[in-house]
């Protein structure tokens, strides 16, 4: 798409795109950076046209901004490292994730922790496993009960080093725990840990305020 089509686009309107999703449209995506994490930026756009345009014209801006990465984006179209298989999430999951967007317009944009320097590989490892899971479960990431049994399913590990890299994001900054829980005990059922997750654009103090509102 040439510059002048895609500023046209980016300034539909005369609203006003957040930085965050015009570096999503105008950056190149890699494979290595992986189907899930380009499925959620997809998810993203789709709730960033819909706040700017609704959902009718929304679709369109939509289109057109997943056509121009597609158009930017040569290795998405090279097979898989994994299975060599072929297929886009552009073109694959477009309609799953406009679908989700129209559902939960109002959504949140989880931390790029990949790209930070000095981030654990266990750490952010553990941060998308529970952003996988919010988004599973339709969960609001700011306040969410889960049990380390659950948690290092998730992540692919072991409780112990679940433990462990839970309390190092802690410690970072990239999610808040409200409440440990505790052990079921007999007589006693255990109860979950209370979480949340740090989101683009917030702070752990802001996440703290969340779990005041929701009551946790």
């Amino acid at each position: 798409m040439a510059p002048a089509k895609l500023a046209t686009i980016l300034a539909d309107g005369g609203a006003r795109l957040r930085p965050w999703a015009q570096k999503r449209i105008e950056t190149a995506w890699l494979r290595v950076e992986g189907t899930d994490t380009h499925f959620r930026w997809m998810l993203a756009l789709g709730r960033e046209a819909i706040r700017l345009y609704g959902v009718l014209r929304g679709r369109r801006a939509y289109d057109e901004w997943l056509d121009h990465i597609e158009a930017n984006s040569p290795e998405l179209s090279l097979g898989s490292l994994k299975n060599a298989d072929q297929r886009n999430v552009l073109d694959q999951g477009r309609e799953r994730a406009w679908q989700y967007a129209c559902e939960r317009p109002n959504g949140w944009e989880p931390l790029q922790l990949q790209t930070r320097k000095g981030v654990p590989r266990g750490v952010w490892r553990l941060y998308y496993a529970l952003v996988a899971y919010v988004l599973e479960k339709g969960l609001r990431p700011s306040a969410f009960g889960i049990d380390y049994e659950r948690i290092a399913v998730l992540a692919g590990c072991s409780k112990s080093t679940a433990y462990r890299w839970m309390s190092r994001a802690e410690e970072l900054g990239f999610i808040v725990i409200r409440d440990r829980g505790s052990k079921h005990r007999k007589g006693a059922p255990g109860q979950c840990t209370r979480i949340g997750l740090v989101c683009h654009g917030q702070t752990a103090e802001q996440v703290r305020a969340a779990f005041v509102r929701a009551g946790s």
